[in-house]
């Protein structure tokens, strides 16, 4: 009845002696056993219901902001897309313990209904193995090659009036003026988050999703000079970066992060430049706005499907013999990575100055001055044609990589 999952939880709080998660863990599993008794009258209700009011139920992915931001919204765009039918009447459960971000959820809960309720939610999921088998349950899936939906709905989230002018004026404190000063936004994945937060679980096979924010110094200083404000951001990471500057604005710890500043910031930059399958880049995409993604850590099987979105990969070399493998071959791995040195692979993060030139040509790009040499051109068509000929699942990706970086590493793909 309980999942693997659960149980190793329990087992991990036990250990570590924290008797007041103990009474929670037991709370749970009551009411997730009473969850699936009620399964059973409450669906019979919903069937008596249908002919009149067809209502689904989904559970949001509330304790990770990339979940909370592009599962739901996906929905959401599927729905203004006619994928979902208009007929019946969605909700979503919600816990309030451990969510990711207020101000998130807050935003969705102004286009969606979402009910919040701790026991409502361990209700809910106690009643799941049962309800996925009834057309009243509503999945919020995602396998991130979603390119079709992203470019072709819109963003349903908005700012009230009220909260522009708190935005405008926590980034007064931050000595940034929102109706005059550009900014940009950047990100380097670590695992400080993860630890701190659902330190029950042991997250060391992400890390080679992680990358070191030193390597975006390079090209802050480039964006200062060309007249920006950097900014980088994330609630909880690892380390400082070691660059200051004036118009350098280490947020983490500056005193003003809060979870009304992470989503405003993202929303209201010129740009975001994060590394590869990080929440914060996913909020980014929901709000439809520009993302350059470095090291970018699917190996090759993955590109952005945000709008006006650039990217560069990470490079994987076999340890056995320090060649790099081919686009083809990762493929045949399969798209769900777990941890490449299973794979006898070893990571390589993209250098500062791989970044660099990735960002001088997305400002190229956003500033409508960048353009293919007849050269670069008949290399991005090939890179183009390979991933069609590829067979990857989900909506063709028209995601640029950088061109730099592609003309380096042709060899990889050709």
């Amino acid at each position: 009845m309980f999942n693997k999952n659960v149980l190793d939880r329990l087992r991990l709080i036990l250990k570590n002696r924290d008797y007041s998660s103990v009474t929670t863990a037991f709370l749970y599993a009551g009411f997730h056993f009473l969850g699936l008794i009620f399964a059973v009258p409450v669906i019979l209700i919903l069937w008596i219901l249908k002919p009149i009011l067809w209502i689904k139920v989904g559970g949001l992915i509330y304790g990770r902001i990339g979940h909370l931001a592009m599962n739901t919204d996906l929905f959401l765009r599927r729905r203004q897309l006619g994928i979902h039918p208009d007929g019946p009447y969605y909700c979503f459960i919600s816990n309030p313990n451990n969510l990711a971000n207020r101000q998130l959820l807050n935003m969705f809960k102004r286009v969606i209904p979402i009910y919040e309720n701790r026991v409502l939610s361990w209700l809910y999921y106690g009643m799941l193995p049962i309800l996925k088998r009834t057309p009243f349950y509503q999945d919020l899936p995602l396998n991130s090659n979603e390119y079709y939906e992203f470019n072709n709905a819109k963003s349903s989230l908005y700012f009230k009036a009220d909260e522009t002018e708190k935005g405008r004026k926590l980034l007064n404190q931050m000595n940034v003026d929102l109706d005059k000063d550009e900014f940009v936004c950047i990100f380097a994945r670590d695992d400080a988050y993860l630890k701190q937060f659902i330190s029950h679980n042991n997250w060391d096979y992400h890390n080679w999703r992680n990358s070191d924010i030193d390597s975006l110094i390079e090209t802050a200083k480039y964006l200062i000079e060309k007249g920006f404000t950097v900014i980088r951001i994330g609630s909880i990471v690892k380390k400082p970066i070691n660059f200051f500057h004036e118009k350098m604005i280490d947020y983490p710890y500056s005193g003003h992060q809060n979870d009304f500043l992470d989503i405003f910031l993202l929303a209201h930059c010129k740009f975001t430049i994060a590394s590869g399958v990080s929440g914060l880049l996913g909020v980014a995409n929901i709000l439809d706005r520009p993302v350059l993604e470095v090291n970018a850590s699917e190996c090759y099987t993955f590109t952005p499907i945000g709008k006006n979105c650039l990217y560069v990969p990470k490079k994987y070399k076999y340890s056995n013999s320090n060649s790099y493998i081919h686009f083809e071959d990762a493929l045949k791995f399969g798209h769900t990575w777990h941890n490449p040195t299973d794979l006898g692979l070893e990571v390589e993060e993209n250098s500062p100055q791989d970044i660099l030139e990735a960002t001088q040509e997305m400002l190229a790009r956003l500033e409508g001055r960048f353009r293919y040499s007849p050269d670069s051109e008949r290399l991005i068509q090939a890179y183009h044609k390979l991933w069609a000929r590829s067979g990857t699942i989900g909506s063709p990706s028209k995601t640029p990589i950088g061109i730099a970086w592609l003309k380096k590493n042709q060899d990889l793909y050709f």
